[in-house]
């Protein structure tokens, strides 16, 4: 017995042997971390918005890739644990992301959040005159309302996207200030309006849009006092005039006299000499300073040929007859209307148009006009 048991430790002995490891006489070298990159390296977001930050720990493929992150200001951004930051209030923070593996490797970036801006769209449009009714502006304001409902700012369509018909000029007043009230700095804020402008002659040469009680003598409103209670908005104010120039011209001047200074005031008011353009105002007008501007009438249906060419720059209808968004006017294809673009539309579609209306009866010219110029202001965001 004590053979055979001997026997056995022997084979049990040699696989022992044979099953232990060679061990190296070199000890096992452990990667150390050499850095933490993130991407991106700092970031600018809205508040309510968020951004996913990308990771490495390197060497990559050589260390553990695993990171905490820190947010030095919650009130203002807070970060998950899988990287992403959100944008909670106006103000700066900063992101620490740093290895798990080795703590004294870290990075730490920088974030921005701003409150995000919001756009405001008026559209007034006067045809129930007491004198030289109008039709063209009750689709014109419909028009361009449906327009800047599909449009966005910063991401978000209209804080506030109000149309009126026939206003006189104290309840326009009251349009501007209940629409625009809460506007702040980087807010866009629209005032369109489609109806008649007026001049009134005397020494000073004064000039004004028409509220719809407009008898010649009272309820209008001084390009001058429109530019003062426009001025008082925060931010950007974007001003576009489809004004049909009749109502009560004075003895001796002509409906062209007349259209002529009304437009070289809005220009002068909105505008600024061209020596000092106002950075305040992005305005768009139906027609030069010498010109009339136009509206046509058809079966069922009337427009300003002004805001009509706005309207085909942006919409066109399928075979079927079903609008889509065409976006003929953004010729770079960012899905953004900039103002020089609409401006080169606008101006190119109306002198078609008063080429073809020429082949059946004599039409003046109405050459859009554009200030600032050349200007890559976003009149409409679609993106």
């Amino acid at each position: 017995m004590k053979r055979r048991f001997g026997a056995i430790c022997l084979v049990l002995l040699t696989i022992a042997t044979l099953a232990t490891p060679m061990v190296s006489s070199a000890a096992t070298k452990t990667v150390p971390v050499s850095s933490v990159t993130v991407i991106p390296g700092s970031a600018s977001l809205y508040v309510g918005d968020t951004r996913q930050l990308t990771v490495t720990v390197n060497p990559a493929d050589q260390v553990s890739q695993k990171v905490t992150y820190k947010s030095s200001k919650t009130s203002v951004a807070t970060v998950t644990q899988s990287g992403l930051v959100k944008g909670k209030a106006a103000g700066s923070a900063k992101i620490t992301i740093t290895s798990s593996a080795n703590k004294k490797k870290a990075k730490t970036i920088s974030i921005t959040v701003k409150r995000r801006p919001k756009l405001r769209v008026l559209s007034i449009g006067n045809c129930k005159y007491r004198m030289d009714q109008l039709l063209g502006p009750w689709y014109d304001i419909r028009n361009i309302a449906d327009l800047y409902r599909l449009s966005k700012l910063a991401g978000k369509p209209p804080a506030k996207n109000v149309f009126k018909d026939d206003r006189t000029i104290a309840q326009m007043k009251k349009d501007i200030t209940s629409t625009f009230k809460d506007a702040k700095s980087g807010d866009v804020s629209v005032f369109y309006y489609s109806g008649h402008g007026i001049a009134n002659y005397n020494a000073t040469k004064l000039f004004s849009i028409a509220g719809v009680n407009f008898n010649g003598s009272k309820d209008y409103m001084l390009i001058k006092d429109l530019r003062a209670q426009l001025q008082k908005i925060p931010g950007t104010v974007v001003v576009i005039l489809d004004c049909c120039f009749s109502g009560a011209f004075p003895a001796g001047k002509s409906a062209r006299a007349v259209t002529s200074d009304f437009n070289r005031a809005v220009i002068q008011e909105f505008g600024g000499s061209s020596k000092g353009i106002s950075s305040k105002f992005r305005v768009l007008t139906a027609s030069k300073y010498n010109q009339s501007s136009h509206e046509f009438r058809m079966e069922g249906y009337a427009f300003g040929m002004f805001t009509q060419a706005i309207v085909d720059g942006i919409i066109d209808e399928d075979a079927s007859g079903t609008p889509f968004l065409a976006l003929y006017c953004d010729t770079n294809g960012d899905g953004i209307v900039e103002l020089r673009e609409l401006y080169n539309f606008t101006r190119n579609w109306t002198d078609a148009f008063l080429a073809q209306y020429r082949k059946f009866e004599p039409i003046s010219s109405a050459d859009v006009q554009v200030y600032p110029n050349n200007s890559s202001f976003a009149v409409f965001d679609f993106r």
